[in-house]
């Protein structure tokens, strides 16, 4: 069935002023000791050597540095998330700040404002206090996200963009969830496929024809983007090209051999593992929309796993958002025996 929003209010979902208000100072409590005391000594520190400077001004004028190539930068394909370098570079011109302390704020304001718009998302669902809780393991989990390469700030800016999609979806709203994918793609690609979620969420017999043409109009809007900063900044994919199957199995061996390495230290089984257990619960008591979430996030943890770095919690984040709500529901309904307002959510 269609999920159908209910009437917002604050004996249900609504968010009052001073919820929003405590929720901001919880989030903003979760990231200062993740920011200060997990970052700084692990991604920020390799600022030190001011290699992230080099990468910066390669992705602003489009050109690797001097002898340099994407590939050898570990920037393959990033010259085209223009979004946070050219938002740095004009804060930077603004206000005479050293581009690692602007980067620095705009990860921290970014994962912030990301965890609010998150308990807005899951507070559609459950109560306030199985909200923080989820809303805590999220952020516990960003522990996972400082490791493993030595820049990426599109990553925490992208959390909005993914809560904010997600939020278009479930509230219905398609222009503006067009708008977000659009502003969005200039930032990283990932949200190329968001269109297949929400034609997840609506697509029934009724529904279909209007369904799928909102679905090819927001994949012409992620498609166009996509394509648009192909053409205008080429030249950003210079890894040796080995052929479709031969990179994909290259990826999956080297996946396959760091989770041999790391056994269950690996980060993605940490991340993952209990939430998509839990997803996978009493799916014909969820909400559609839980449901369809726990199907995208399958597909990409499988389109990761095929041709990316598996283990680099920082590019698949957004995963854990999609399975957070139908694991948070298999959770009280494992705990209470009693699920809050099916019938409405359905």
């Amino acid at each position: 069935m269609r999920l159908n929003a209910p009437t917002l209010d604050r004996e249900n979902n609504g968010v009052s002023k001073k919820e929003l208000l405590c929720v901001f100072i919880l989030s903003v409590w979760a990231v200062l000791i993740l920011q200060n005391w997990v970052g700084n000594f692990t991604l920020y520190k390799k600022w030190d050597s001011g290699k992230h400077l080099v990468l910066h001004q390669a992705i602003v004028n489009n050109t690797p540095a001097s002898g340099k190539t994407w590939n050898s930068m570990g920037a393959n394909g990033v010259n085209g998330r223009i979004l946070v370098t050219h938002l740095a570079e004009t804060l930077h011109t603004w206000t005479s700040q050293s581009l690692s302390s602007i980067y620095w704020w705009i990860d921290t304001l970014a994962f912030t404002i990301g965890l609010v718009l998150l308990y807005v998302f899951i507070r559609f669902w459950f109560d306030p206090l199985l909200s923080c809780f989820g809303l805590v393991i999220f952020s516990f989990s960003g522990i996972l996200t400082y490791h493993f390469h030595y820049f990426h700030p599109w990553d925490r800016l992208a959390l909005i963009f993914w809560v904010l999609a997600l939020l278009c979806i479930q509230r219905h709203k398609t222009i503006v969830l067009a708008v977000v994918l659009g502003i969005g793609m200039l930032n990283k690609p990932d949200l190329l496929f968001i269109p297949l979620l929400y034609c997840g969420c609506n697509i029934t017999r009724e529904t279909r024809y209007s369904t799928l043409a909102k679905t090819c109009m927001l994949f012409g809007v992620t498609v166009e983007v996509s394509d648009g900063l192909l053409y205008f900044l080429p030249n950003g994919l210079d890894r040796p090209k080995l052929g479709f199957f031969t990179d994909t199995l290259n990826f999956m061996n080297s996946n396959f051999s760091s989770m041999a390495d790391m056994k269950f230290a690996h980060p993605a089984l940490l991340a993952f593992t209990i939430p998509f257990f839990l997803s996978t619960l009493d799916l014909s008591k969820k909400p559609r929309m839980l449901n369809a979430s726990l199907g995208f996030a399958l597909f990409s943890m499988l389109v990761h796993f095929s041709f990316s770095n598996f283990r680099e919690i920082r590019a698949t984040y957004y995963i854990l958002l999609l399975l957070l709500p139908s694991a948070l529901y298999s959770f009280h309904l494992l705990i209470t025996n009693y699920p809050k307002r099916v019938a409405n959510d359905r």
